[in-house]
């Protein structure tokens, strides 16, 4: 069965062969997989533990008291959310990312107000350092009105980096304290444009997909766990990776 897949694999892609060229942009959208609220005792009505809210109905961030969001020594809050990158390729940059959120149903919820939206590499579930690290981080925004979608540029190298480590991204929010607080709604969606290079595609490393990136492919098939031959990182050497390695036949620029 291989050596007639090989026959097939290597006509087709004589036939199909150039350049490896950087592809056009894709864009793909990720709703949040977590959305939780951490707050920190300081005493004063503020929580005396570390509590986790993992099914907020708001995101927010500040100083806290039990009843209201008027300042209190050491307490704080913040909102976060994390986001799973496995569907962009390993070897992608993205090269544009937004931030699509509501504004909050609540009282404290007014159009204007301040909010910070920070980022980092996470780890897949959000951690109470995710949140001590991003506590009153960030670049500000203008909340919308409550219920109102908007969408938020942001910058695209908290998410790169995290694209090449983890393949988690945490997003807080958290306030500006030079202004009231602002809220969002705890659903998110990140749009992440993205290019990738064929090169990827390159499994020896020689400079250009060939022949024997092709064979290496084939004698790879199957599941297989961060093996080279898994050019997009989904676990298997399969026909993604067969075609890759078609698409991206030539000398990589």
């Amino acid at each position: 069965m291989f050596q007639n897949l090989r026959a097939m694999s290597c006509a087709t892609a004589i036939a199909l062969a150039g350049g490896a060229n950087a592809s056009a942009g894709t864009v793909i959208e990720l709703e949040q997989y977590q959305a939780c609220l951490i707050s920190w005792s300081g005493g004063n009505g503020c929580y005396y533990n570390t509590y986790w809210n993992h099914d907020p109905t708001i995101l927010c961030g500040g100083f806290c008291s039990l009843n209201t969001q008027t300042y209190q020594y050491g307490g704080k809050r913040i909102g976060m959310w994390s986001f799973d990158l496995s569907q962009i390729p390993m070897d992608a940059e993205v090269v544009a990312l937004t931030l699509r959120a509501s504004g909050g149903d609540h009282s404290w919820s007014q159009e204007g107000r301040i909010f910070k939206l920070g980022m980092k590499t996470g780890v897949g579930l959000i951690t109470e350092n995710d949140g001590l690290e991003l506590f009153n981080q960030g670049v500000d925004f203008a909340q919308p009105a409550p219920l109102v979608e908007t969408e938020y540029v942001l910058s695209t190298i908290e998410i790169n980096d995290a694209i090449g480590d983890t393949g988690w991204l945490a997003m807080s929010v958290s306030e500006n304290y030079n202004e009231m607080i602002g809220v969002l709604a705890p659903e998110a969606t990140l749009i992440v444009e993205y290019e990738t290079t064929s090169c990827a595609a390159d499994i020896d490393d020689s400079g250009k997909v060939d022949v024997m990136d092709l064979l290496t492919v084939i004698s790879s098939w199957g599941p297989c766990i961060a093996c080279d031959a898994d050019t997009d990182g989904n676990g298997a050497v399969d026909v993604g990776d067969l075609l890759a390695v078609i698409d991206g036949w030539g000398t990589c620029d």
